[in-house]
């Protein structure tokens, strides 16, 4: 099933925009990301994820890294050419403040923070980057998931 991949400028201009979020807030944590149901579009059209992230008021750091890179990976499986992540950083430091701990990086200290998350997007873009989605594996009830990507280096596998 190769793919082909649109720079983020030509992939936006020739995409449908659909954004919702991963899970809602009344979700366990313990409940990971929530399952997409497909739904049929009039146009033929990419569709870009937007808008999601796990707050660390809800699920531990290594958590919310742990569902960032299956996210991102989730995302390429079906052929999601962008996926954008809620959010970049930090905008605040408050650590009961839901909306102040999504950020993959932390509120503008001096170092930054960079939360497992930031780790967890760096890895998975360098394992995907010019490589293309080559086979699937998905067993066990749809928990446990083989990626094959090939690219000029190689072929990479990722499981989770």
């Amino acid at each position: 099933m190769p793919t082909t991949q649109a720079s983020p400028p030509e992939a936006m201009a020739k995409s449908v925009l659909v954004s919702s979020a991963t899970r809602p807030a009344s979700a366990s944590p313990s409940a990971g990301p929530a399952a997409h149901t497909a739904m049929p579009m009039p146009m033929s059209r990419p569709i870009i994820s937007g808008e999601w992230g796990y707050s660390r008021t809800e699920v531990n750091e290594q958590t919310q890294a742990k569902y960032l890179a299956r996210s991102f990976l989730v995302n390429s499986l079906a052929g999601v050419p962008i996926s954008i992540h809620y959010n970049y950083s930090d905008p605040g430091t408050d650590v009961a403040d839901r909306e102040h701990n999504f950020g993959i990086v932390g509120y503008s200290n001096n170092p930054r923070k960079l939360w497992p998350a930031f780790y967890a997007a760096r890895m998975v873009n360098s394992v995907i980057n010019g490589r293309v989605l080559q086979s699937k594996v998905i067993s066990n009830q749809g928990r446990n998931f083989l990626l094959t990507y090939v690219g000029p280096s190689g072929t990479t596998f990722v499981a989770w």
